[in-house]
């Protein structure tokens, strides 16, 4: 019987070494995310051109969701792009989502949403924000 009362405090010594060294991992990854995230989290800038001979609608909103009126979304806008206007605003988050009518029927044709998210530039298997967080879009 002491043989093995010895060999379960073993057992639990390496478990609780073990445990140390997880410990220890896991809060190195917490704040070396928490630190890398930082940037992530700072507002960016949206950039919306026209390119269309025509007054368009257009739908830009912040969020991932599909159709981009959903109410998972924020509308940033939601009305018509006169040609060659540009329309400008911030967003706190990473990606937009965008759809347009087209030049031959600028008030029913909807094209469908597509979603945008901000540059990043990736060396191996860590990403980070590109240097200008800006999104830029155009609707034809």
């Amino acid at each position: 019987m002491p043989d093995r009362d010895a060999s379960v405090v073993v057992m639990s010594s390496r478990t609780s070494c073990f445990a140390r060294v997880a410990t220890g991992v896991l809060l190195a990854a917490v704040v070396t995310t928490a630190s890398s995230g930082l940037r992530a989290n700072e507002s960016g800038a949206v950039v919306l051109t026209s390119t269309s001979d025509v007054e368009v609608r257009v739908q830009l909103a912040e969020g991932l969701t599909t159709p981009c009126d959903s109410g998972n979304n924020r509308m940033l806008l939601d009305g018509r792009l006169p040609p060659g206007a540009t329309f400008r605003t911030a967003i706190a988050g990473d990606c937009v989502c965008i759809r347009s009518t087209s030049a031959s029927f600028p008030n029913s044709d909807w094209s469908t949403s597509g979603l945008k998210c901000r540059p990043r530039t990736c060396r191996g298997r860590v990403c980070r924000p590109a240097p200008d967080p800006t999104i830029y879009l155009s609707v034809p």
